[in-house]
């Protein structure tokens, strides 16, 4: 009888140490929960979510459940970059700050991404030549070719989609640039004297409205290009990203590259 109590005892004895070993374990730690939707606002079902440390060496990784949601249960404190898996789609919000021992609410939204190349047609740089060169101005108007993975991505004219269409359209349906002449402001820019090709890369949103906004330089050839992509970008018109039928926000990554002129 003494030896069965003794061995309750031990075993009791390693369960508290067990228990109070978790709990030590979590002092000093944070945690996380949400939920993940897609940008036009349903959730998103099992689909990695990775917290990448910024100031701390550590990286975590969940995925969501039937309902959207993830749980990042013990996080040593810091900034971390969140990501979500998804060939179409980035977060909105892309850092967190995780407290001790707080427990963090965040809901993750996130939006289409999309890179997009501009540059000008060969027959548009040779007129530019002639024009920077002392010759007439271009007879045609000057505007941008649109490329995305290598494919089209220009539109003549905005088209609204029918609510039928809306209804159908279950794939994603990335910006298109809407034609237009490119500004005075970009030309000057592209025409003033300096040789090389003239490259910039930056990002922004293009907004459900088809409003190209938040923008900010990457890098660029020279500051006054940069200024001039900046007020030249702010200009441009979108057809925007669609969702099954239903258009978003998309986070884009814009190069401009224009042979040099001179």
């Amino acid at each position: 009888m003494r030896n069965r109590t003794n061995v309750r005892l031990a075993l009791l004895a390693a369960w508290l140490a067990a228990g109070t070993g978790v709990v030590l374990a979590q002092v000093g730690r944070g945690a996380i929960t949400g939920h993940v939707s897609d940008p036009a606002g349903a959730v998103l079902v099992e689909v990695a979510v990775v917290l990448s440390g910024v100031d701390v060496r550590e990286t975590y990784t969940t995925r969501t459940d039937g309902e959207g949601r993830y749980e990042f249960p013990s996080v040593i404190p810091g900034a971390y970059r969140v990501d979500v898996r998804h060939p179409d789609i980035v977060p909105v919000v892309e850092t967190l700050k995780v407290g001790v021992g707080k427990a963090l609410k965040s809901d993750i939204r996130t939006a289409l991404k999309a890179e997009i190349a501009l540059t000008l047609p060969a027959a548009s740089v040779q007129a530019l030549r002639r024009w920077a060169s002392g010759g007439p101005p271009p007879v045609a108007p000057i505007d941008w070719n649109c490329t995305s993975k290598g494919k089209p991505c220009t539109a003549s004219k905005l088209e609204p989609v029918t609510e039928r269409d809306a209804v159908a359209d279950t794939s994603v349906v990335m910006p298109l640039l809407i034609r237009q002449p490119l500004s005075e402001i970009i030309l000057n820019a592209l025409t003033a004297p300096g040789g090389g090709e003239r490259i910039v890369q930056l990002t922004g949103v293009i907004a459900a409205d088809g409003f190209l906004g938040g923008l900010s330089i990457n890098s660029a050839t020279s500051p006054e290009l940069a200024a001039a992509a900046l007020a030249e970008a702010g200009l441009t018109r979108w057809e925007p990203g669609r969702l099954r039928g239903v258009p978003v926000n998309t986070l884009v990554s814009v190069q401009i590259q224009v042979a040099g002129i001179w």
